[in-house]
């Protein structure tokens, strides 16, 4: 059923029902809505999100929609040159159609930046790839051997050829400058405010960590927080009950 009108007291709904009755609960510090004919809808729930990591991408190069290998190395050029200083070149986005024969290389990356290293991580976020400079800057090479649950992938030699699959991927993280606290900070800020954009007013974060729970709280803290966080703790090995 549509209502007409909505009250809301503190955090809690109180009232739905037609106009006379919902005005009728209007008292002289009531902020009064009018939405002008449009739809007020409940907030909506993300229901897996990896909300520190998404939000930290707003800022890096998105590869969402390139459908062709020019246009992917066009954004990268473009996302570069108006990223002169950064040391590194961070995206995700990329889709395997967007690649001849589905598998993207380090000699394209290469093409379109050869001089910094860059890490462009899949839609699906189980697959980066990576140019050359960066394998070197993971010492990754031909006698590098594949980590557990993760695969390398190789050209016909042997040798790397950019594309780093699960648990690989860490092989070049573990290089990456690490973002500072006060830059996490702000984009869990902007992740935030993307979200209330969106209707987007809780969500429930998947593979987090005691870091990121001290984030939030910090945010918490200072009244910052304004979205509702459930989040879980990713177990690996070493977990223990501290």
């Amino acid at each position: 059923a549509v209502s007409e009108a909505v009250a809301v007291k503190g955090d809690r709904i109180v009232a739905v029902g037609a106009r006379p009755a919902i005005e009728a609960l209007r008292g002289p510090a009531t902020t009064v809505v009018d939405a002008a004919g449009g739809t007020i809808v409940p907030g909506f729930n993300d229901s897996h999100v990896h909300f520190l990591s998404g939000s930290q991408s707003l800022n890096e190069l998105d590869l969402g929609g390139a459908r062709t290998l020019e246009d992917v190395q066009q954004r990268i050029r473009e996302f570069a040159a108006s990223h002169p200083s950064a040391s590194w070149i961070r995206g995700r986005g990329w889709n395997y159609s967007a690649f001849p024969g589905g598998l993207p290389t380090r000699a394209q990356l290469d093409a379109a930046l050869p001089d910094r290293p860059a890490t462009l991580v899949c839609f699906d976020g189980h697959s980066s790839w990576v140019n050359t400079k960066a394998l070197q800057a993971a010492s990754i090479t031909k006698d590098t051997p594949d980590p557990a649950r993760g695969v390398i992938a190789r050209d016909a030699s042997g040798a790397p050829d950019g594309l780093l699959k699960e648990s690989a991927q860490q092989l070049v993280r573990n290089v990456m400058p690490p973002a500072t606290r006060a830059e996490q900070r702000q984009a869990l800020l902007a992740g935030i405010a993307l979200a209330h954009q969106l209707g987007v007013t809780s969500v429930q974060n998947a593979s987090g960590n005691a870091d990121e729970f001290a984030l939030y709280e910090d945010l918490r803290a200072a009244g910052e927080l304004k979205l509702r966080v459930y989040s879980a703790l990713s177990v690996s090995p070493g977990f223990t009950d501290a």
